[in-house]
């Protein structure tokens, strides 16, 4: 739903690449970018080096508004996120 999109996205600005991205620190991304950068900026999936998956939306590379992370050890938190932080209302 509209509500689950952080505010900040401009999505004229933004475009999804049918490509995985693995960044220097073995992170593997799929998901929308700023036009011409590899920053995310969108709706993405990502998963870290240690194993743990995160999916939901993206501002200037850091979690922001409705996600999902999926631990390796099978815990899960899916709500709102700010600054790559869980933030306000989630569950856990």
């Amino acid at each position: 739903k509209n509500s689950d999109i952080p505010m900040e996205i401009d999505f004229a600005n933004v475009e999804f690449r049918n490509v995985v991205h693995i960044n220097e620190d073995e992170e593997i991304y799929i998901g929308q970018f700023l036009v011409g950068t590899n920053i995310k900026e969108g709706r993405g999936i990502m998963l870290t080096a240690s194993k743990d998956l995160y999916e939901g939306y993206w501002v200037n590379n850091e979690k922001c508004g409705k996600g999902r992370m999926i631990f390796c050890n099978g815990d899960v938190y899916q709500g709102d996120w700010v600054g790559s932080k869980s933030h306000g209302m989630g569950y856990f």
